[in-house]
Order: structure tokens, then sequence, then C-alpha cells
């Protein structure tokens, strides 16, 4: 058995530039699509990584607590848990009451999304 893997263009992209430049594209193109924050495809529901990765693109340049909850779509009690382990983990820094994503929590960006251009079938009809 022979695996073959396929890579694209925009995994290529992915891995030759800084987190910084991917997501900076990828913010300014996604509010020149609907105006809004990136957030995951809100037709199914996210599970804990997804809401991790929508944090920490939402907090790049910086924002405050309570905008932080309305774009990623969380509770004030779901955000305070999110953000105690973000910020033990190194993810996320909070400075001068803006919180804002570490180097660290790019890193994680990045490499959640290059996992995401492997389009792995949820079920075994979907093959």
């Amino acid at each position: 058995m022979t695996l073959t893997l396929i890579i694209d263009a925009d995994f290529v992209y992915l891995m030759n530039n800084t987190p910084e430049e991917i997501l900076e594209k990828d913010l300014l193109l996604n509010k020149k699509a609907n105006g809004t924050t990136p957030l995951m495809n809100n037709s199914k529901r996210r599970d804990r990584h997804d809401i991790v990765v929508d944090i920490l693109k939402t907090a790049i340049g910086g924002i405050k607590k309570t905008n932080l909850m309305h774009r990623a779509k969380l509770s004030h009690t779901q955000l305070k848990i999110y953000l105690h382990v973000l910020n033990d983990n190194g993810l996320l820094e909070n400075s001068n009451g803006l919180l804002r994503t570490t180097s660290k929590g790019l890193q994680f960006v990045k490499i959640f999304e290059a996992l995401n251009f492997f389009d792995f079938p949820m079920k075994e009809n979907d093959c």
C-alpha cells in the first residue's frame, strides 16, 4: 500500500511564511469578505481546538476581554476557563488590560491550520 501526499500551493505558502504573515493575510482576506474577524464555520459545533484558535486569532492585535467574549461567541464563564488555560500554557498574555496572542500562540495556530488542510471524513460513510 502506497500513501501519496498531495501538497497544494496553500500548504506550501503556510510552511514558508511566518505565523504573523499568514494570520495578517488571513485576517485581511476574511475582513474584506464579510467584515468580521475570522471564526470557524458557524454551521457546525466548534470543538475545543476550534475555540482556542478563534480566541488566539481574534487576540492577535490585542483586544479587551469583553470584545473577545463577543467576537469568539463565548459566555463569560466559558471565556474565563479558556483564558486561564491559554495563559497558563503561554499562548495568550494580558498586558495593560489587553489580551494578546504570544508567539507560542501564533505557532499553535499555524500548526493547527496546517493540520486542517487534511480533510478527514467525520464518518466512515463519508469516504
